[in-house]
């Protein structure tokens, strides 16, 4: 299941977040809220180990299970839509990654006021960056400008959000 370059210490992480959950999926069911935060955790050990393949298919059978467990929309829902995208833009796969960034999006938009709170951010810049390696240089364009608007209403110019942003969105332009 792992490739050499895994190291020993992302192994041990892993199998041992894999027991605990066992031991507490057979306590309080598999798709025990707790179960849930824990595989989330278990796939941000998988992508840290370069893991990618597996987190995705991790990540689409907690979406399953978030879905069964939380009315939709849901921030959980949203946010791992959001990660969903980001470990397929990792491994390019694009197209894809922006379905999941828009559905996440369309949650994002029933759930926070998307013009102000910062939840938004991960969804807006992956959409700049999807589109921009898609060579959807207006698309792109766009959700850098929107999170440029966004992280302007929290941080002052020289904060290191916006300077990313301003070189992201300068980048597409170009």
């Amino acid at each position: 299941q792992f490739t050499d370059a895994v190291s020993l210490e992302s192994r041990e992480k892993i199998k041992n977040l894999h027991d605990e959950l066992e031991t507490k999926a057979r306590q309080h069911g598999t798709e025990h809220p707790v179960i849930l935060a824990g595989l989330y955790d278990l796939v941000d050990l998988y992508v840290e180990a370069h893991q990618y393949y597996i987190g995705e298919r991790l990540l689409k059978r907690l979406q399953t299970a978030y879905r069964r467990t939380f009315k939709s929309p849901h921030l959980s829902i949203a946010k791992s839509l959001t990660r969903l995208g980001d470990i397929l833009v990792q491994q390019i796969k694009y197209e894809e990654s922006e379905k999941y960034y828009l559905e996440s999006l369309k949650q994002y938009t029933q759930l926070i006021d998307i013009e102000n709170d910062l939840t938004i951010e991960k969804t807006y810049k992956g959409l700049g960056v999807s589109y921009s390696q898609q060579q959807m240089y207006e698309e792109s364009e766009y959700y850098y400008k929107k999170l440029l608007i966004l992280y302007r209403k929290s941080f002052n110019e020289e904060h290191p959000k916006i300077l990313e942003t301003i070189s992201d969105l300068t980048s597409v332009l170009e």
